[in-house]
């Protein structure tokens, strides 16, 4: 689990996929309003690739030097893209999970 105290540390590291290739570059992280805890990265997946894609941080891992995702490269290239600068709705939050996790059912 991702704690509070490492977002210091995640921001700029290496996020690599579940090869252990790196995917890209956490560019921020965003944490929950109402606990603190993180929640959400954003990752710099290239110079080519365009826009920072988001990804959960409930099955990342963090080892001090990398955030491990089990999410691909592609999964990332492809998954829907939403303002960087602003919160997440809980309607993008939903578009995402079903997005990196397509048989997860809806959240409550």
């Amino acid at each position: 689990m991702i704690e509070s105290r490492d977002i210091g540390g995640i921001v700029g590291a290496p996020a690599t996929g579940p090869d252990g290739q790196k995917v890209g570059t956490v560019t921020q992280v965003l944490v929950d309003a109402e606990t603190g805890r993180p929640r959400w990265a954003t990752v710099n997946p290239g110079l080519f690739s365009g826009s920072d894609a988001f990804v959960p941080l409930d099955r990342a891992e963090w080892d001090r030097e990398h955030l491990r995702l089990p999410y691909s490269k592609d999964q990332l290239k492809d998954s829907p893209r939403f303002s960087i600068g602003e919160a997440l709705t809980p309607a993008e939050q939903e578009l995402l999970r079903r997005h990196y996790d397509p048989d997860a059912g809806p959240t409550s």
